[in-house]
């Protein structure tokens, strides 16, 4: 091929090249002002907002009448069947509601007056009676009381003959009472000895205090519900248990009965304040002499031995009060601490009601409380 032919062929395929390109640019800016056009005219979209939920309506409470719907869905009643009464025997329920507490020694317990009480015995001391003698049932902090008849056997059997309308029925009685005392007394004050060997009173009765005025010896067995079994004459009553002291120190009992009162403490008796100086091997004539009072006439209290105690700790103590040959019967017992006045002496703190009964009991009282 010659030159002119070269040059001709070069030149047609830059036109060619030329072409293509314009018609590339002109298809791209035509393209390109559409999709512009496009954007600039496109309508505005307007969001509008769903219309408001209507809101739910409140379910009213309606109030149920449990009874009457009970009542009125109550499933029938069958007709009741009605026999001729069997001919059998039903056991009689023999049910004792005084439930009474151990305690300490077997017997009773409690804190002293001196200590602190229990709340728990003043409510069950709302359902029992208080007598001159004692509660009619337990009472926690008191002493268990056991009346004897020294007169009779355990099986009721008499074991002294005595005629009622002799002019020596006292002495005869009271000697013998005052024997019986005497050695149980002097003894180891074994309870289960008085049980074999004499009768006692079916019910029991608890105190914490002792203030009886002369009254008639026959209030002993009525307190005791013995009055149709036992006679008010050549009687015993042995009060046991425990006490705790609040207070540390030296302390001594007082007191005085007619016919016989002897105070116990960690088996040792520290008082003897009977009538005279024959119920026990303590010598009444070696004690201190105190004053008249609780209407025991002529009768001044005695003072016992001085005694330490400790707070806190449990004291074993055993009281026996008596009368000999029946007719009148008197007893009171106090306690003094060293440095201090006298008191009436109980083992637990005196309630509302036995404050106002130990006032009621006699006028002295208040000088004691």
């Amino acid at each position: 091929m010659d030159f002119s032919s070269k040059k001709s062929l070069r030149g047609t395929l830059t036109l060619v090249l030329v072409v293509s390109v314009a018609l590339h640019l002109l298809a791209l800016f035509v393209f390109g002002a559409v999709k512009i056009a496009q954007v600039v005219m496109r309508d505005e979209v307007a969001f509008v907002s769903p219309p408001p939920l209507p809101l739910a309506e409140e379910i009213p409470e309606f109030e149920v009448n449990l009874e009457q719907r009970n009542q009125e869905s109550a499933p029938p009643r069958p007709n009741p069947i009605v026999v001729d009464s069997p001919d059998i025997a039903l056991p009689a329920l023999d049910i004792d509601v005084n439930v009474e507490s151990t305690s300490s020694y077997g017997r009773g317990s409690g804190s002293g007056d001196f200590g602190s009480g229990s709340g728990t015995s003043q409510i069950r001391e709302m359902s029992i009676d208080l007598t001159k003698f004692g509660y009619s049932g337990f009472v926690e902090g008191t002493l268990e009381g056991i009346l004897f008849d020294l007169k009779n056997d355990k099986n009721g059997r008499a074991l002294i003959n005595y005629d009622r309308q002799s002019a020596k029925l006292e002495p005869e009685v009271g000697l013998y009472a005052q024997k019986v005392i005497s050695e149980f007394a002097n003894g180891s004050w074994n309870l289960s000895g008085l049980e074999s060997s004499f009768k006692q009173a079916k019910k029991k009765l608890y105190s914490s205090y002792f203030v009886i005025p002369n009254g008639d010896a026959s209030d002993a067995p009525k307190a005791f519900e013995a009055e149709r079994e036992i006679e008010a004459k050549a009687i015993l009553a042995v009060y046991t248990g425990t006490f705790v002291p609040s207070e540390s120190g030296r302390f001594r009992f007082a007191g005085k009965a007619d016919d016989a009162m002897i105070v116990r403490v960690r088996n040792k008796i520290v008082l003897d304040g009977s009538v005279n100086n024959g119920y026990s091997s303590w010598d009444q004539s070696k004690a201190e002499k105190g004053t008249v009072h609780f209407g025991m006439q002529a009768r001044p209290f005695i003072y016992g031995d001085w005694i330490t105690l400790s707070a806190g700790t449990p004291t074993k103590i055993d009281i026996l009060v008596a009368e000999a040959p029946g007719g009148l019967f008197a007893a009171y017992l106090l306690l003094e601490k060293e440095g201090g006045g006298l008191r009436i002496f109980s083992t637990k703190d005196l309630t509302s009601e036995e404050k106002t009964q130990i006032r009621n009991l006699h006028p002295d009282s208040n000088r004691f409380l």
